[in-house]
């Protein structure tokens, strides 16, 4: 789930990491305008097929090339 600041224009990247400060495994980007601002809503998104494990913890990271926007 995941809504926006009102003044979002920049795209998100969504990675998958096996810890918060770890590589990517993988990333996509999320159009600004595919989120919305008033209430979190659920945000569909398909990341490259990866090999991961299911008994692992994984981290999807949400962030925008400008600070004030994550």
């Amino acid at each position: 789930m995941l809504r926006k600041n009102i003044a979002t224009i920049y795209d998100y990247s969504v990675t998958n990491r096996d810890a918060l400060n770890d590589t990517d495994h993988t990333s996509i980007s999320v159009s600004a305008e595919q989120v919305i601002t008033e209430n979190l809503s659920w945000i569909e998104f398909n990341f490259p097929d990866i090999a991961i494990s299911p008994s692992n913890i994984h981290y999807l990271v949400f962030s925008t090339e400008h600070i004030n926007d994550n």
